[in-house]
């Protein structure tokens, strides 16, 4: 891992003591519109932090000024953060390895809908995930009980114990090698 993010992240604020109790970045689409209004109530009574834009996204190249510049604060604004939320932009949920990246990087508990499967990262272990109906339920549950608050504490350590030592770039490099090949077999074979 980087040794800049790994410094920033030394130190980290526990979750009980960080300002924003929910944080989302994305893009305005119809379905996360949809998830914000049903979460409303419960987002109303709560400190949040929405980076949620109704225009498009810009066409960036992946490592240009503005895409690190916006990368830095989204984790930022994660370190932060009690939860991270994961809203898809279509209806398949896939992965969103940026955005829950930022948050397991962060340390914040990262609340998802339903997406694809990781091969670091599990649901329940390492983050939430739940159907659109249950998000402000979910996301009570996390911020107002002991409970809840305990195992957004446990998710987030397990998150981040993967990022600092299995979601290695070499690891995931090979698995993405292991994948393509596995293709290619089933292609020819």
């Amino acid at each position: 891992m980087d040794p800049k993010i790994l410094a920033f992240l030394a130190d980290p604020m526990q979750l009980g003591d960080r300002p924003i109790d929910v944080f989302l970045t994305g893009y305005g689409t119809a379905d996360r519109a949809a998830i914000l209004a049903r979460a409303a109530p419960v987002l109303a009574n709560k400190y949040c932090f929405l980076a949620y834009s109704n225009s498009s996204p810009q066409t960036t190249k992946p490592c240009d000024d503005m895409a690190r510049a916006l990368y830095a604060n989204n984790l930022a604004a994660a370190t932060s953060s009690k939860i991270m939320l994961n809203f898809h932009r279509y209806r398949v949920g896939y992965f969103e390895w940026e955005r829950m990246a930022q948050g397991f990087l962060g340390g914040a508990a990262v609340v998802a809908t339903r997406c694809l499967k990781s091969p670091f990262f599990d649901p329940a272990t390492h983050y939430f995930e739940t159907n659109i109906r249950n998000i402000g339920n979910l996301i009570s549950w996390l911020l107002d009980s002991k409970e809840g608050r305990l195992a957004s504490e446990r998710t987030s350590k397990a998150a981040a114990d993967v990022m600092a030592n299995e979601a290695t770039p070499e690891r995931i490099g090979n698995h993405i090698v292991s994948f393509l090949s596995s293709l290619e077999k089933s292609r020819h074979g």
